[in-house]
């Protein structure tokens, strides 16, 4: 049996239409309009260009945010944490009633887009991108697992996911005459989630490693980086396996994508492991971009930009070593956009 991983961030509900990016949230929540918040306020006083009008729409640039403001809470490290969690718990409500907006029955063309892009990507790439990236996955009968690795905090993929989980075997593809079948297999929310109540559950939000927090007081701190670094709450607070469990998932895959991701150094702890399974193994990697310019038009040389400053950024978050590129980008499948996931609209 084969593995393939799907790892899917938040550009998955943005895809849907729901408005869960971060200067979303800082628009239409944090600063918005009459809102008071003493929290917010000391925060904008003591880090310099703290606004929505500066933010980007990546989640990580807030998460990169917690870790530079470390250095200005020195002096009061209770009101450190108070500040974010106060952004979390905003964050977390904020996204849950985005969330809400999604329909009571899911359309099934919708769905059955959801089952194409899973387990037939391929079927969509270019020829070069077929027979560079999947000999594992096209050149046997064998069947596949599918698992997926959720970093975004909605259900908005369990719910897809379920859907296609009522049919098992849930997709099939013939190989020459032999029919290879596709099962589910693990779906693992690796930050937390919030369920259809609002209740959240297992939620981590922070930084990747502990050099990521710019103050040397707090960095070397345990109690500290228990709170604010990924790997260290699921772990230390929570209890749980699930950092184990995503290491299994990437050490098992033969083929890997990335959707919806935008490759944060927040995330750096899961594209090093990315990273290193590339090097030892025959795994392929595919990375799905939303925003890559269509190579067939005149556009080409926006799109070789763009995919190579993408493939830079990857080595750059998953601390990939100049002389290990190489190994490594044969590894590496050409950026193609998906033209499957990303048409999945509910919402204008």
């Amino acid at each position: 049996m084969l593995n393939l991983l799907w790892i899917i961030g938040n550009g998955f509900d943005r895809n849907l239409g729901l408005a869960t990016d971060y200067r979303s949230f800082l628009k239409n929540r944090y600063f918005k309009d009459g809102v008071q918040n003493k929290y917010r306020d000391e925060l904008v006083k003591r880090v310099e260009g703290f606004s929505p009008e500066r933010a980007s729409e990546l989640w990580c640039d807030l998460e990169n945010l917690l870790g530079r403001a470390s250095a200005f809470y020195e002096d009061d490290e209770e009101l450190f944490h108070e500040t974010f969690e106060n952004i979390q718990d905003e964050f977390l409500d904020y996204v849950f009633r985005e969330s809400s907006r999604m329909p009571v029955e899911l359309p099934q063309e919708a769905v059955q887009e959801f089952r194409a892009s899973i387990s037939s990507f391929y079927t969509r790439l270019t020829a070069v991108d077929v027979l560079k990236g999947l000999p594992a996955l096209m050149s046997t009968s064998e069947d596949v697992t599918v698992h997926v690795l959720v970093l975004n905090y909605t259900n908005t993929v369990n719910r897809f996911w379920d859907e296609i989980g009522k049919d098992q075997p849930f997709g099939k593809l013939i190989v020459g005459t032999t029919p290879k079948f596709f099962y589910q297999g693990t779906l693992l929310h690796l930050h937390g989630e919030i369920n259809d109540g609002g209740t959240a559950t297992n939620i981590i939000f922070g930084v990747s490693d502990s050099d990521q927090i710019t103050s040397p007081v707090y960095s070397s701190k345990v109690d500290f980086q228990e709170l604010w670094v990924k790997e260290k709450k699921n772990y230390g607070i929570y209890g749980n396996t699930k950092t184990a469990e995503m290491s299994e998932l990437i050490a098992k895959a033969d083929s890997i994508c990335i959707y919806g991701c935008s490759l944060g150094e927040s995330d750096g702890y899961i594209w090093r492991q990315v990273a290193d399974r590339l090097s030892d193994s025959a795994c392929r990697l595919y990375i799905f971009d939303y925003g890559l310019p269509d190579r067939s038009t005149v556009a080409a040389r926006a799109y070789q930009k763009r995919r190579r400053d993408l493939a830079r950024r990857f080595y750059e978050v998953a601390n990939v070593a100049a002389e290990d590129e190489k190994s490594i980008s044969d590894r590496f499948s050409r950026l193609s956009q998906l033209r499957s996931l990303i048409s999945i609209h509910l919402f204008n």
